[in-house]
This record gives C-alpha cells, structure tokens and sequence, in this order.
C-alpha cells in the first residue's frame, strides 16, 4: 500500500502533466517508488522517504545508476 506521501507526490506530479507509475511488488529490489513520464522522453525516478526514513545500500546504488545512466533519478523526503 502507497504511503500517505507516496500518494500526496503523486498527485503534485499528476497534476504537473506526468503519468506516475507506483511501483510495487513488481519492481526488483532497490528500484524507485515512483516513475513519473510525460510525452517528450521526460522520465522522472522518484525514491520517497518518510520523515525518519534513509536510503539502503542496494537504492544508493540504484539511484546512482539510472543517474549514471542519463536518467534523471530524485530521492524526495517527506517534511
């Protein structure tokens, strides 16, 4: 189940043009919360963290590689 701030980014970027994807299970272990796209080849990655949450090793990693990668990659901390 999306977070209360996983659902309050998606809707900010929903209403900015993006379609956002909340990945779940479906995704492998590390990958992003969120892929947010809007026509035009603009794909945002988006890590949300809750107030105490911190990065894993294995999400560092796979933020620094879609960065690597060309993509643009954000990790967003709830307030």
């Amino acid at each position: 189940m999306a977070s209360k701030f996983q659902n309050k980014l998606k809707k900010k970027y929903e209403a900015l043009g993006y379609h956002v994807i909340l990945l779940k299970k479906t995704s492998s272990m590390g990958d992003t919360d969120m892929i947010c796209v809007m026509p035009g080849d603009n794909v945002l990655f988006i890590e949300s963290k809750e107030k105490t949450d911190r990065l894993s090793p294995i999400q560092k990693y796979r933020i620094d590689l879609l960065r690597h990668r060309g993509f643009n990659a954000e990790v967003i901390q709830d307030q």
